[in-house]
């Protein structure tokens, strides 16, 4: 997801706060509820909860915002479930 605020899935993104009706979004774009939600459009690293899961923004690696750490982001998908980790850039 680039934009989850105009998507109806965040009230903010920076840092993120899910929308009231967040679950009725997921359930219509995506058929249910998700496990990790990954935005962007902030070019600024967060980790928030959503729902049962997480909401992950990467940030960036090459054009971070202004005042933002470079990052990026490490997602490991499992049978046990999906995590993901900030990754900080010197």
């Amino acid at each position: 997801m680039f934009d989850a605020k105009a998507a109806g899935l965040a009230e903010y993104v920076d840092p993120f706060v899910a929308a009231g009706s967040a679950s009725l979004v997921c359930q219509r774009l995506f058929g249910g509820a998700v496990d990790i939600l990954l935005h962007a459009a902030t070019h600024r690293a967060d980790e928030a909860r959503f729902g049962s899961g997480s909401a992950l923004n990467p940030g960036s690696a090459v054009l971070p915002a202004e005042g933002a750490r470079a990052s990026f982001l490490r997602l490991k998908v499992a049978r046990e479930g999906c995590y993901g980790q900030v990754i900080w850039v010197a």
